[in-house]
């Protein structure tokens, strides 16, 4: 399994594209007011929440691993340093594929069955889309203050398909037909195995849902304080009723490490609240900036207490003949 590079030169012109069309509409003596004005306090809490929001998500990785185990398998150390590196890996290769296979490549040097890796990583990104989708189905009927009721509606409509749809297609994990169409096939049986292993420990389901849902809320509080730091005057419960379907839009993985992408969804998303464009444009560049920040601070210790040359070797295993080495 290869890296694909082809479509990196595409997302570096989408986000290029957009980024200077943005710029093209802003008033640049102001937008370099606001970079003038940038407020570090402000940063700091928000770099702590971003922090916080890190430490949930490692919480949630070792809960997925050990999701059909009565013992743990993986630590919350070996879990933190996993979920540091994979996005780290986002940060240094600009793209979601690679913090995925780094993530695979490092919970399967651990000792975890490959399938299980692959299968918990996926499960771990839906989770996040998941509990976005919750927090804009709950936050998304006050939108009606900022918009037309005919967006509003089609907005919560949007919304609540997208939720209704995934609690529906859950329940087919737990069928016997799923089992009947994989047949024999081991690879697709264990995985299937796994997610039916949530049936028996709802207690760990409850509390990946609940970590999924606060991660999300530490990141808006962290948006939130840059904004008050850029000199945005709208309170926290506004923010919360747009930034959950911003945050859907600026996830798309149709841009280069989701740059401009994020900065139209958070300039045409915080104008519903009359945020100004290029405060609006500040506080997303301030926000992808600090994720970045925090996380190569944290993740490069967790990188240097680890063994590269293994772990080196078992990623470029799995990258380039899709089969995984032989466990010592």
């Amino acid at each position: 399994m290869r890296l694909p590079a082809l479509n990196i030169p595409l997302k570096l012109a989408v986000s290029a594209a957009i980024v200077l069309l943005l710029l093209w509409h802003m008033d640049m003596a102001v937008l370099g007011e606001q970079f003038a004005q940038v407020q570090f306090g402000g940063m700091i809490w928000a770099g702590l929440f971003i922090l916080l929001q890190i430490a949930l998500l490692a919480w949630r990785w070792s809960d997925l691993i050990n999701l059909d185990h009565h013992t743990p398998t993986l630590s919350y150390k070996e879990s933190l340093q996993i979920t540091l590196a994979s996005l780290l890996a986002n940060v240094l290769f600009i793209t979601s594929i690679s913090g995925l296979v780094v993530r695979v490549g490092l919970t399967f040097h651990k000792g975890i069955q490959m399938s299980k890796a692959i299968c918990a990583a996926i499960i771990d990104r839906l989770m996040t889309l998941l509990a976005l989708m919750i927090l804009a189905a709950l936050f998304v009927p006050f939108f009606d203050r900022f918009v037309s009721p005919a967006l509003h509606d089609t907005a919560y409509a949007t919304v609540a398909v997208l939720v209704f749809t995934i609690l529906i297609f859950i329940p087919l994990f737990y069928s016997k037909t799923i089992r009947e169409l994989i047949g024999d096939h081991p690879k697709l049986g264990s995985s299937i195995d796994y997610l039916t292993s949530a049936r028996n420990n709802r207690t760990v389901v409850i509390r990946i849902i609940i970590n999924s849902l606060t991660a999300q809320v530490f990141y808006f509080i962290s948006v939130y304080f840059i904004a008050v730091s850029s000199g945005a005057t709208f309170s926290f419960f506004d923010l919360l009723s747009v930034l959950p379907v911003i945050t859907l839009i600026a996830s798309l993985p149709v841009s280069f490490g989701g740059w401009g992408v994020r900065e139209g969804a958070f300039v045409i998303g915080l104008a519903l609240i009359g945020v100004p464009e290029e405060i609006a444009f500040m506080i997303s560049i301030q926000i992808g900036l600090l994720t970045m920040v925090a996380t190569i601070l944290a993740g490069i210790p967790a990188l240097l207490s680890m063994d590269m040359k293994k772990i080196t070797q078992d990623i470029k295993t799995l990258m380039h003949k899709g089969a995984p080495p032989q466990q010592g």
